[in-house]
């Protein structure tokens, strides 16, 4: 977990459970909004899913998180697919904050490589 695309943790294929971090890194003073970044490799033509599940946890994260794609240098993706649509056109801004608007509060993004 970094604070800066340029140093983000590297994973490849699979499924991981990442930590998130509510607080600004280090901590200092009252809690700040955090960004955690994570570098992904795949193959070219895959289809990357990110997903976050803070709020369907037994016991429930108190955390809202948001996904955002971006490139090394912090620019946004503009194709992907998010919510429960798996299976439509990569259309939508890459920034999803809500997989069901009011439902359920976790993230979810596809993009294709």
């Amino acid at each position: 977990m970094v604070g800066s695309p340029a140093a983000a943790t590297v994973i490849s294929n699979g499924t991981f459970r990442a930590s998130i971090s509510p607080y600004a890194d280090p901590v200092a003073g009252p809690a700040n909004p955090d960004n955690d970044y994570y570098a992904l490799t795949a193959n070219p033509g895959a289809v990357v899913t990110v997903e976050t599940m803070a709020k369907r946890l037994t016991p429930e994260s108190p955390l809202d998180t948001a996904v955002e794609i971006v490139d090394a240098a912090g620019n946004r993706f503009v194709s992907c697919r998010w919510g429960n649509d798996s299976s439509g056109p990569f259309y939508y801004t890459c920034l999803n904050d809500d997989i069901e608007q009011g439902i359920v509060q976790d993230s979810r993004l596809q993009f294709q490589v």
